[in-house]
């Protein structure tokens, strides 16, 4: 239980490695996108079904949640759900601009073939993100994602503002990779205290809305690319990121990432009957971190 946060978001971080891997075939292959698009598809597959064989016959439900903060089967209303909602579709629109159209942006500025350079960098620093259990689990955890909203805004502005500089272009890339990834695995941390006997489908859902902002922001980012140019749809992009920063410090979800903090350090304090016996009293020091008060995580 101890080791679960850093779990989850150690795979989350797994889309770093990814990229890194993608962005060394661009260089070796510029022209070759077909065969590298082939193989990674064969590489999804295969992905996919080691997950099913792995996972096959096992319960998507948790009966008796190792990071419960407080005793008591999940009793939170639908509106504690709104703000990871609006998070996790927020993030997906904001982060679209610098995915689906960087690439274009480097192109029209003259600087497309520093797009590989760019995502190696960006790759690179996405790993980082694995980090982000750790740092939730020590408290503080609204800070943190407003800190890493603003730092995901400010890369995107930073790519559209100076995109044939190739020293601030890479500082973009690596501010807005470690980033994104780190907000990602927030959200997968805030998904399982809202829904902890189901956090699958809850990362599921959360990660559903997440790629439903990317789809609904493309179009829109697009068009103000096509209408108002490459700094104003960035810019708007940019802003969705900095509109997102406000809603780690909503009442909802500052219960849920104090639960998170709390159940980490409940965890660790030796074996499983002893952690569970001072959960509650962990999680009174860590709302008293959040909110002020010692009263219980729910």
């Amino acid at each position: 239980p101890a080791r679960r946060d850093r779990a989850m978001t150690v795979v989350n971080a797994g889309t770093g490695f990814g990229v890194l891997a993608c962005a060394p075939a661009a260089l070796a292959a510029p022209d070759g996108w077909r065969p590298a698009f082939a193989v990674f598809g064969a590489l999804s597959v295969a992905v996919t079904a080691a997950v099913a064989a792995a996972t096959a016959g096992r319960s998507a439900t948790v009966d008796d949640a190792p990071w419960q903060c407080a005793a008591g089967p999940p009793d939170r209303p639908a509106r504690d759900r709104l703000p990871l909602a609006l998070s996790a579709f927020g993030l997906g629109a904001a982060g679209v601009a610098y995915w689906t159209f960087g690439r274009d942006l480097l192109a029209a500025a003259g600087a497309g073939a520093n797009g590989p350079a760019l995502w190696t960098a960006l790759g690179a620093a996405s790993i980082l993100g694995a980090f982000a259990g750790d740092a939730v689990a020590r408290g503080r955890a609204g800070a943190l994602w407003a800190g890493l909203a603003v730092a995901l805004a400010a890369s995107t502005a930073g790519l559209a503002i100076a995109p044939a500089s190739l020293p601030l272009a890479l500082g973009s890339a690596v501010v807005f990779g470690a980033s994104f990834v780190a907000l990602t695995g927030i959200i997968t941390l805030w998904a399982t205290r809202l829904d902890e006997h189901r956090p699958a489908a809850a990362v599921g859902a959360a990660f559903l809305l997440l790629a439903l902002g990317g789809l609904a922001g493309g179009p829109v980012v697009g068009a103000l690319i096509d209408h108002a140019g490459w700094t104003v749809g960035f810019l708007a992009a940019g802003g969705v990121a900095l509109a997102c920063a406000p809603l780690a410090y909503t009442p909802a979800a500052r219960r849920a990432l104090a639960c998170a903090a709390s159940s980490s350090a409940s965890s660790e304090s030796g074996a499983s009957g002893s952690s569970r016996r001072s959960a509650v009293a962990i999680s009174q020091s860590a709302n008293h971190a959040f909110f002020g008060s010692s009263g219980p995580c729910r």
